[in-house]
């Protein structure tokens, strides 16, 4: 589903370079590791940060690691104070002023979030999700040809990324672009034929365009796939289908 890879650039861990630490090999092991519950990342990271054994870039690594953990449970207080330290300690680690600039995002602060991700990509001018989410930023601010043009950045590193597709399609048709929208939308779906979402924003492009037809069969065609899918059910009855 597309809500599943969303989840995908929501934070990222950041991966430490020297493998000697004071701590147990056990709880840095669980304090990288990719699975694992926000708790356990959390207690080993801590560990790993109070035995003393890391400073640096080192101890960065163990404070944004930290943060994944806090972002997984929705503290972004704490996570903002973990980054906050890991960025101090290593200002040009770019997964750290990525991760920030999510968490930004999440609390809402669209500014703090676009230059955090400002920062990352002048470190690393080819990081995708980094595009993404500053679009996302922009659109959430409401300026959707800065939005349009980091999606459009996005799909230049990878033209098939459906999250881009997805969110520069959003972009067009808050526009009133809607045969823009719809080809991304149409690019979406043929990376991703099963994706309700798609349908329903395929869909309401169509009906805004006069085609009750095509919009009709879209949001039908999302509620086949997921019969629970309110959005798709409310934007039926408003077109007074079924």
């Amino acid at each position: 589903m597309l809500a599943r890879s969303l989840l995908l650039l929501s934070a990222l861990l950041i991966l430490g370079g020297a493998p000697a630490r004071a701590a147990s090999s056990t709880d840095a092991e669980r304090c990288e590791a990719e699975q694992i519950t926000p708790e356990d990342r959390i207690v080993a990271c801590t560990l790993v940060i109070h035995s003393g054994g890391d400073h640096g870039k080192d101890l960065a690594v163990d404070y944004g690691n930290r943060a994944v953990g806090w972002m997984a449970k929705k503290d972004y207080d704490h996570a903002q104070a973990d980054l906050d330290e890991a960025i101090r300690l290593d200002p040009d680690n770019a997964l750290a002023l990525y991760n920030r600039g999510n968490n930004s995002r999440y609390k809402g602060n669209f500014d703090g979030a676009i230059a955090d991700y400002n920062r990352a990509l002048a470190l690393k001018p080819k990081y995708l999700p980094a595009y993404v989410n500053r679009g996302f930023s922009w659109a959430a601010k409401s300026e959707w040809d800065r939005a349009i043009d980091d999606y459009s950045q996005a799909l230049n590193l990878d033209g098939h990324d459906i999250i881009a597709l997805y969110r520069r399609g959003q972009a067009y048709a808050a526009k009133g672009d809607y045969d823009r929208a719809i080809a991304d939308f149409d690019a979406a779906i043929r990376v991703n034929e099963t994706a309700e979402q798609l349908y329903l924003s395929r869909g309401e492009a169509w009906l805004a365009k006069g085609d009750r037809e095509r919009g009709i069969a879209d949001l039908r065609k999302a509620v086949s796939i997921n019969p629970e899918f309110k959005e798709a059910l409310a934007a039926l009855k408003r077109a007074g289908a079924s």
